[in-house]
């Protein structure tokens, strides 16, 4: 079974191949002892590649994106946001891919939050 073994931020995912769950996070605010932070308006994306670094600019040359997920608040001033998973998307090779997550605040900022591997492990029935 693979595990995750790196240094990058954020958390390793893992997932059944073929499951649709919702990956769930919960953004907090370092700058406030790690409280929850109030997402109400904020767009978040999350992207699963096949490489950790694709290529920065049109299609990647080294890199296949697998999924581009739109967050959900769920709870705005919780900080929770679900990434849902379509079926299509969720049907990848048992493998290590990498993922990051990127916040868009109020006033159009982006902040990448998360970056980590994304590990689709075999389950039997998918």
């Amino acid at each position: 079974m693979a595990s995750c073994d790196n240094d990058f931020s954020g958390i390793c995912i893992a997932r059944k191949r073929g499951d649709t769950a919702p990956d769930k996070i919960f953004v907090t605010d370092p700058e406030n002892d790690g409280a929850p932070l109030d997402v109400s308006g904020f767009g978040f994306l999350m992207t699963v590649n096949t490489e950790q670094d694709p290529e920065p600019v049109g299609p990647p040359i080294i890199g296949v994106e697998i999924a581009q997920l739109t967050g959900a608040i769920i709870d705005g001033p919780g900080g929770e946001v679900d990434f849902p998973w379509l079926v299509a998307d969720a049907d990848q090779l048992p493998e290590t891919y990498f993922y990051d997550i990127q916040q868009t605040d109020g006033a159009g900022r982006i902040l990448t939050i998360a970056k980590n591997e994304y590990i689709f492990q075999q389950d039997v029935t998918k």
